[in-house]
């Protein structure tokens, strides 16, 4: 028994016996008939050691374990973080000069880390954030002259790396895209509503000038009856340019429409068992577009067949006749 439950049994049992004291003198001396309930009691509680409860038990466990967990989360917070980075262009030149933002994830109860701002590539696109400690790193470059891409931003561990850590021998490379020369465009972005599931057109406009420069159709089959609220079902919708056409791209970066490969119309079927095993009851895709007057633009079109039955065309248009479409918010043209 440890220092501390002795001393403490001690009082107890010396309490008991005082109180023992006291009850006899306030009631005179027992008869042999009449056993003191005082006694009686505590020799019954006292007649074999009392069974510590689980919760004695696994209290020191308990606190044990906390302190192990306590040191596990200081280790994990306190990695020696140095990174190492290299801006580039599209092609692979570096990019100087470049913006760079970190926050450093080294407190587990503050989830959203202080941002440092101020550093900058060097003129051969190169940069280094050393003598941090923090379990991750978050790691962002920006630049007035350059688009940023998917590879413009890192949120690496330091503490549970997963791949071997950026070095100065092997920096981390991040990509921008270089911007070119923009052209005043007319930007529009247009809600379709409750568009028609039985193939009524709806007419849609890109010049300002009138609504017929891009019809969309849809044709939806109701779900089967007693099916569930999220059931595959059959839809389809058709895109058509009169007089012109359109032209599917994905390179997000690519402003310069192409000057034939253009079809009247686009569809795009999707039956109730899906594609390749998968169904989805929306499309999103971009297209150049070549207008019948001769003039191009390009769109972002999403069609959502399910619930409210919708299309959104946000549009980009040359009023100039020029291929161009890359847009500068600042320079638009005007209706």
């Amino acid at each position: 028994m440890k220092r501390g439950h002795f001393l403490f049994a001690l009082g107890f049992l010396a309490f008991i016996a005082v109180a023992t004291l006291f009850f006899m003198n306030q009631q005179g001396p027992l008869k042999p008939s009449e056993p003191s309930t005082v006694l009686a009691s505590f020799s019954a509680s006292n007649t074999s050691p009392r069974e510590p409860t689980e919760a004695q038990l696994t209290a020191p466990n308990r606190i044990t374990q906390d302190k192990q967990k306590e040191e596990i989360i200081k280790e994990f917070f306190s990695k020696q973080i140095d990174f190492y980075g290299l801006v580039e262009d599209g092609d692979g030149n570096p990019v100087g000069g470049a913006n760079v933002e970190y926050s450093v994830y080294s407190n587990w109860l503050s989830p959203n880390p202080k941002v440092v701002l101020g550093l900058q590539s060097d003129g051969i696109g190169h940069f280094s954030i050393t003598g941090k400690q923090g379990a991750s790193i978050f790691v962002k470059v920006t630049h007035l002259d350059y688009y940023e891409t998917g590879q413009s931003y890192i949120n690496l561990s330091f503490a549970q790396p997963v791949e071997p850590l950026p070095s100065a021998a092997r920096p981390f490379i991040f990509v921008l895209r270089k911007k070119g020369d923009a052209e005043p465009l007319l930007r529009e972005k247009q809600v379709l509503r409750n568009v028609p599931k039985d193939g009524r057109a709806v007419q849609v406009g890109l010049t300002g000038e009138r609504a017929g420069d891009i019809a969309v159709q849809a044709w939806t089959s109701p779900r089967a009856q007693g099916a569930a609220n999220n059931a595959p079902f059959a839809w389809k919708v058709r895109v058509e340019v009169p007089g012109g056409g359109l032209v599917a791209y994905e390179d997000q970066y690519q402003f310069q429409a192409p000057e034939s490969g253009y079809a009247p119309t686009i569809e795009y079927d999707m039956p109730a068992s899906g594609i390749d095993g998968k169904w989805r009851d929306r499309l999103e895709q971009t297209y150049f577009v070549k207008l019948a007057n001769g003039n191009y633009a390009r769109i972002n079109f999403r069609m959502i067949a399910g619930g409210a039955h919708f299309a959104v065309v946000e549009s980009f248009y040359n009023p100039s006749g020029s291929q161009n479409l890359e847009y500068d918010p600042n320079i638009t043209a005007q209706k």
